[in-house]
């Protein structure tokens, strides 16, 4: 039983910390925006789905500041619409697609695809 407890208090634990990191990225917090983007497609799941909780009020006043944080987690502009999260590194990208057995978009491009183009 004391086991099944300390499991619970970790898990929250975890999940609180997790949920902070959106509201921590959404301040613009530089370290928390780079943490997100390290856990890959699941930060990015973890901030839009923070993105979601927050009032109707506040997305739209700061909108533009929230689609520039979320873009940058997702490594892409316009995340907030798509929700897909864009791999930089190839051998990352190929060792996550092998592991949920899902094809691998490669994409060549003169640019990145966070940024406007020219």
């Amino acid at each position: 039983m004391r086991n099944i407890t300390i499991m619970m208090i970790l898990l929250h634990s975890l999940l609180f910390a997790e949920r902070n990191l959106g509201t921590l990225a959404f301040q613009n917090n530089e370290s928390a925006i780079l943490e997100l983007r390290s856990m890959g497609n699941d930060g990015l799941q973890l901030l839009l789905q923070k993105y979601q909780e927050l009032p109707l009020v506040l997305r739209t006043q700061k909108q533009q500041q929230i689609f520039d944080i979320i873009d940058r987690v997702a490594g892409q502009k316009h995340a907030v619409f798509s929700g897909l999260y864009w791999y930089t590194d190839i051998d990352t990208a190929k060792k996550v697609a092998a592991q949920q057995n899902k094809p691998l978009l490669l994409l060549r491009l003169l640019g990145r695809l966070d940024e406007e183009f020219c």
